[in-house]
This record gives C-alpha cells, structure tokens and sequence, in this order.
C-alpha cells in the first residue's frame, strides 16, 4: 500500500506542478482519491518537505 500511495502522491505533484495549471491542491487530491485536501497536504510536506505553493 505505501507504493501505491507514493505513485498517487507522486502523480499528483506532477500534475500541480504545471505551468499554467487550473487546478486547486483540493481539485487535484480529489482526482488523485486522497480522502481530502488536508490529507494530501500533510502527505505531500511529509515526503517533500514543503507544502505546494497551488491555492485551494
């Protein structure tokens, strides 16, 4: 299960971290099918040691 969080988490740092990008952090932890933005947060500072700059 941690491998299968990680390709998520890693997908979803993928997808905020393009120019341009419309999405919200919330937007995109719901497509990514974390249980909510707050969560994807903690993950995402967690393992990268910073939070993402996206608003949402």
């Amino acid at each position: 299960m941690a491998y299968v969080g990680r390709r998520r988490l890693e997908g979803a740092r993928r997808e905020l971290d393009c120019p341009g990008s419309p999405y919200t952090v919330a937007d995109v932890a719901a497509r990514w099918q974390f249980t909510d933005s707050s969560h994807f947060r903690r993950a995402h500072r967690g393992t990268y040691g910073q939070r993402h700059s996206a608003t949402g």
